[in-house]
């Protein structure tokens, strides 16, 4: 009746606020206030005053409120169905990260108290400071230990879900890293002097190579689509360089950890004038300057994500990027030498040759990775030359080598995270196949003369998958 302690949350950051009964607080504001619950949205104010001890629950460890009024502005109407501090930590759904994280600290937790031992042996100034620490480092171990939510239940409340606890803010770094690699998308292309377009995404006709939701548009069927031929369109009226961000819907009936039904896209379109590698020079460029504004204007961001998931190695990469042929990929990942362990005799099924899919090889695509990784160092690169069997019937064919054509991947860690293509300019090269409708759209578009073009398409939810080193889309 006379004291309530409270934890205040506003964002990510939480300080501890203290209610005492004073001429200002009656008893039945205190006794209001203790029954709010969790999660009640409050106005305050209050005194910043240095409080009797660390405050080890909060972010302000410093500081605390001395309340001097208080107004509940809403409170939850039905029980929470999870404590938000619980949901925050999505290791748990994880379990390789879960046991990464819990060695990991309790190395640390080691480390500590073989520290505090020598400190009281040696009656060191720094006893108390040492024992705080290892009393920190339990409480994070004890953390790591929480039991699990499922999935399901984090979904039917994602609002709940998405609010940060102050303890591990990583759903909310990850959207702020998403807005932020867009930020760095659309001010990289900006600056090489692409115009921003904003395209239909309902479409008469379907896009070529995917499958696509179909829907009932007045009396007319329509697709739901993606912007890669209108980017198209933008070029042959003689726009000459044009990037779009946006939604883009494709109706894959499997349920994979790296297709979305929805997605965000990044894509450009431009005007080429000798050659196709035009464009895989300015995906090059783009690349390292969202990895490097990341680093530079999201470092806690970045942080915050990596102390929830140990996985999310920092990024090792190239200037300029490494870029093999499609040959030198293929050579690489069969000369790779195993290492010797059950994954790797497992993924190594058979020998590649010059035309096979890395795509529908997941298993050598991850094997690729590591390969890589082994002989350049690097998280990240381009393969170029694509087989002419692995790709869209509406790209350039090489003029050199008749089964390779004129397009490339785009690969971070484990995921092929974007690709790109010179596309077919001539109306007349285009070939009817069993997709006459996209093959009509697209000769109407080149009937009436268009410039040699090239273009890439990035995916942002599977660019942030691979770059945390994480495992699935959803989180």
């Amino acid at each position: 009746n006379k004291l309530v302690f409270l934890v205040l949350r506003e964002e990510t950051c939480t300080v501890q606020a203290v209610l005492a009964r004073s001429e200002t607080i009656p008893v039945e504001t205190i006794k209001l206030v203790g029954r709010a619950g969790l999660e009640s949205l409050v106005e305050v104010e209050a005194d910043v005053v240095a409080p009797g001890a660390t405050i080890k629950g909060c972010t302000q460890k410093d500081v605390e409120l001395a309340v001097r009024g208080i107004a509940i502005i809403s409170r939850p109407v039905k029980q929470l169905p999870f404590i938000i501090e619980e949901a925050s930590c999505l290791h748990n759904f994880d379990p390789h990260s879960k046991d990464l994280l819990v060695d990991k600290i309790e190395a640390k937790i080691a480390a500590a108290r073989d520290a505090l031992d020598q400190s009281l042996k040696a009656q060191s100034s720094d006893t108390k400071e040492m024992e705080a620490k290892l009393d920190e480092l339990r409480h994070e171990l004890q953390r790591s230990y929480r039991l699990k939510i499922p999935s399901s239940v984090k979904w039917d409340n994602r609002v709940l879900d998405l609010r940060p606890d102050g303890q591990t803010p990583a759903n909310r770094a990850l959207f702020k890293i998403n807005s932020g690699v867009c930020q760095l998308f659309r001010e990289f292309l900006l600056a090489k002097g692409f115009i921003e377009v904003h395209t239909p995404r309902i479409r008469s006709a379907p896009s070529a190579g995917h499958p696509e939701f179909k829907l009932r548009y007045f009396d007319d069927e329509a697709f739901l689509g993606h912007s890669s031929l209108h980017l198209q369109g933008a070029i042959c009226a003689d726009f000459e360089r044009v990037f779009e961000i946006g939604p883009v819907f494709r109706a894959h009936a499997a349920t994979t950890h790296r297709h979305l039904n929805e997605y965000t896209g990044l894509e450009f379109e431009m005007a080429i004038n000798e050659h196709y590698h035009e464009a895989v020079d300015v995906v090059d460029e783009l690349f390292v300057w969202i990895f490097d504004g990341l680093k530079s204007r999201h470092a806690d961001d970045l942080a915050a994500v990596r102390a929830q998931y140990p996985t999310a190695e920092e990024l090792v990469y190239a200037r300029p990027t490494l870029r093999l042929t499609f040959r030198e990929a293929i050579a690489l990942l069969n000369n790779a030498p195993a290492d010797g362990d059950l994954t790797d005799r497992f993924l190594r099924r058979h020998v590649l040759d010059d035309f096979d899919d890395l795509v529908t090889h997941a298993d050598e695509r991850r094997r690729l990775m590591r390969a890589v990784k082994q002989q350049y160092g690097v998280d990240f690169f381009i393969v170029d030359k694509s087989p002419s069997n692995c790709t869209s019937r509406f790209v350039m064919p090489c003029p050199h080598e008749p089964r390779y054509v004129n397009a490339f991947k785009v690969y971070l860690r484990h995921e092929e995270v974007g690709s790109g293509a010179q596309r077919i300019h001539d109306a007349r090269m285009l070939e009817r196949g069993t997709n006459p409708g996209i093959t009509q759209a697209l000769a109407e578009l080149l009937q009436y003369g268009a410039p040699p073009h090239a273009g890439c398409a990035i995916g942002l939810e599977r660019l942030l998958m691979a770059y945390f080193n994480l495992f699935n889309l959803s989180g």
